[in-house]
């Protein structure tokens, strides 16, 4: 079955009002992913983000990113599959590795001045990679802000979904 959640920022929305440290608003965050099964498109999210991102964009040096995710609240619209996900020792096992894992590096400002990347160290299950996720930043009408980013990551470098690419792709 589909082997996806090695997905954890594919497309994440975080919402949060914009003073020193800010704890992530799990109700307006959400991440998204999607992967190839089978050939066909698959899409799902994961809720509930919890973690700190401390973060202004006249203080970016200073910038930090500390989040997790429980991937137990995987959602691709198959209830099957989704506890399938969660319950095989080769998929997410969440019984065993309970959170997806993101602590930032460093930040920086891109050429651009409009966007950012986060460099910092993903955790799935027992792997810990360095990842760099480019960001952009927006207020918000009510005094909070957003920061929306993607990445792709290699499944498989997570151990996550063994090591058929033709019915599961690899890229999530």
């Amino acid at each position: 079955f589909m082997k996806k959640l090695s997905l954890l920022l594919c497309s994440c929305l975080v919402t949060f009002s914009l003073l020193a440290q800010q704890k992530i608003n799990a109700e307006k965050s959400e991440i998204t992913f999607s992967v190839l099964n089978m050939g066909v498109s698959v899409e799902g999210s994961l809720s509930g983000l919890e973690g700190k991102v401390t973060f202004d964009p006249y203080d970016v040096e200073n910038a930090t990113f500390d989040v997790s995710i429980d991937p137990s609240t995987v959602e691709t619209g198959n209830g099957l599959r989704d506890k399938h996900l969660n319950n095989k020792k080769n998929l997410l096992y969440t019984k065993i590795f309970p959170t997806i894992d993101f602590v930032s590096k460093k930040v920086v400002e891109s050429d651009d001045g409009r966007t950012y990347k986060v460099l910092g160290d993903l955790t799935i299950k027992e792997t810990t990679k360095e990842v760099e996720i480019p960001f952009k930043f927006s207020e918000q009408d009510d005094e909070s802000v957003k920061l929306v980013g993607s990445i792709e990551i290699k499944r498989l470098d997570y151990g996550v979904g063994g090591n058929n690419t033709t019915l599961i792709g690899e890229d999530v």
